[in-house]
C-alpha cells in the first residue's frame, strides 16, 4: 500500500474508529433500539465496534484470518472501566491511581487483538497501545465541549480511543 492510500485509510480508521466506539458506548442506544434491535445494549455495543474494526483489518492486510479480531477486541472490552473513567474527578480514589487503573485496563483492552495480531504474523505492538487509555481519557476530561451529547470527559474520551484504536489497527495490519 502506498502512503497516500495508507494515509487515506489512516484518517478513515480513525474517524470510524471514534465513531464506532462512541456508538459502543451509548451514543445512539434508544435509536437503535427503538429501530433496528430492541435488546441493543452493551454486548451489543460491543458488537458494533469489534465487527467493523475487524472487517477493517481484513480489508487493509487482505487476510481472511483476521475476522478473529472480532472476538478478540470483543474480549478486550468485555471487562467495563466505568469506575475510573472520570480519573479521579469524582474523589473516590486519586487522579493517579485512577490514571494507573485505565492504563491498565488499556492493556486489557488491546491484549487480545494484540495477541491476534501476534499469532497471525503482524507483530506485538497493538497489545501496547491501550497502555495510552489513561492519557486518552485525562485529554477527554480536559477537552472544552459545547455540544451536549459530548457534556462529560468521558464521551470526548470514547471517541479520541476509537480513533486511537482504528489508527494503530489498521498500521499493525497495513
Amino acid at each position: 500500500m502506498n502512503a497516500i492510500s495508507l494515509g487515506f485509510v489512516v484518517v478513515l480508521a480513525a474517524l470510524l474508529g471514534g465513531f464506532l466506539f462512541r456508538v459502543r458506548g451509548g451514543f445512539g442506544g434508544d435509536w437503535i433500539r427503538a429501530r433496528i434491535w430492541s435488546g441493543y445494549g452493551t454486548q451489543g455495543g460491543r458488537a458494533v465496534f469489534s465487527v467493523p474494526m475487524a472487517l477493517l483489518a481484513m480489508g487493509v492486510a487482505w487476510d481472511w484470518r483476521l475476522i478473529a479480531l472480532a472476538p478478540a477486541i470483543f474480549a478486550g472490552l468485555i471487562k467495563g472501566w466505568m469506575e475510573a473513567s472520570d480519573v479521579g474527578r469524582d474523589r473516590d480514589r486519586s487522579r493517579l491511581v485512577e490514571f494507573l487503573i485505565m492504563t491498565a485496563r488499556g492493556a486489557l483492552l488491546t491484549g487480545p487483538p494484540g495477541a491476534a495480531l501476534w499469532w497471525f504474523g503482524y507483530g506485538w505492538h497493538f497489545a501496547l497501545v491501550g497502555l495510552a487509555l489513561g492519557l486518552l481519557y485525562e485529554a477527554g476530561h480536559r477537552t472544552p465541549t459545547w455540544r451536549e451529547d459530548f457534556a462529560r470527559g468521558q464521551e470526548i474520551a470514547e471517541v479520541y480511543v476509537g480513533a486511537w484504536l482504528g489508527i494503530h489497527l489498521v498500521l499493525a495490519v497495513g
